[in-house]
């Protein structure tokens, strides 16, 4: 091994710590939410897999064809949700065995998805960063908090993994993600074309060890 493929096998390793949460999470937890209008749900969060697949891309399809504004919403290809379900973190939430909403988080620092590589960031600082990427709720779902949640626990996981810093992205036309994310702590850092021409704004955040998983069982 050369001392390039040294350096990088040590920086993915970064990656590879497991928390008591994430233990938690392959087993699946059962998490209740409530709502202002709606009865109070019981949840389970579990981590997804590639046997997850095809219910991930059916949830994706039927949240994207509910939106007035595509533009507002980029859909994770195949081949983007087949390379995150073996290398990254994605958590579904599921009534029974239905899923009603999954998350990913880009943990690969090589990814072509990491968003570190729209801020010129170091190698080494890159590979510290996590991305939040694609999240989607069934419409039944919505109003019960779940992208809060999913930030939480996205944060949690990220930080018990080594990583230092978060990053997402979003549209500046759809504000209750742009208001998710900053009471989430994000604050936005740039402005960019991306996605194909579309227009994103950039968030950051730093994560906090003060952060603990127990919090959530």
């Amino acid at each position: 091994m050369t001392g390039d493929e040294e350096r990088q096998a040590k920086l993915r390793r970064i990656y590879t710590k497991r928390s008591g949460l994430y233990d938690l999470l392959e087993k699946g937890s059962v998490f209740a939410l409530e709502h202002k209008h709606k009865p109070e749900i019981k949840l389970r969060l579990r981590l997804c897999y590639p046997d997850d697949l095809e219910d991930i891309l059916a949830l994706q399809e039927r949240v994207y064809d509910t939106i007035e504004n595509k533009d507002t919403f980029v859909l994770t290809t195949r081949e983007e949700l087949i390379e995150s379900l073996e290398q990254d973190t994605c958590i579904g939430a599921f009534d029974g065995e239905l899923l009603v909403a999954f998350t990913l988080m880009v943990t690969n620092p090589g990814s072509a998805r990491n968003l570190a590589k729209y801020l010129d960031y170091s190698e080494e600082k890159s590979a510290k960063c996590v991305t939040y990427d694609t999240t989607f709720v069934h419409p039944d779902y919505t109003g019960y908090g779940l992208q809060r949640v999913f930030i939480r626990l996205k944060d949690l996981i990220a930080l018990n993994m080594g990583a230092a810093e978060a990053l997402a992205t979003v549209s500046p036309d759809n504000p209750r993600s742009l208001k998710n994310l900053q009471a989430g702590g994000f604050e936005i850092v740039a402005r960019k074309e991306m996605y194909g021409g579309v227009e994103r704004l950039i968030m950051r955040k730093k994560l906090s060890r003060r952060l603990r998983w127990e919090r959530w069982k």
